[in-house]
């Protein structure tokens, strides 16, 4: 089987995540989160967002570490 790829755009977490699970029971999992430079751009969008949203991926590719898997962060 090939790889599971999970695409974690607003919902990171890893507990009692339904399509890192299914994905995780299927096979080796990628998971993914994209910034969006679009949205970081946004005249709605404040700073203190992207604090919010690299201290849940710390926690998550934390929580992956220990469950033998990894983050994986890009921009695009």
């Amino acid at each position: 089987m090939g790889i599971q790829v999970v695409w974690l755009k607003r919902d990171l977490r890893v507990d009692d995540h339904p399509a890192l699970a299914r994905a995780a029971r299927a096979g080796p999992v990628l998971a993914l989160h994209v910034y969006e430079p679009a949205l970081l751009e946004s005249p709605e969008f404040d700073p203190s967002h992207l604090v919010f949203v690299n201290e849940c991926l710390a926690e998550v590719a934390d929580e992956l570490t220990a469950r033998g898997a990894r983050l994986t962060v890009r921009t695009g």
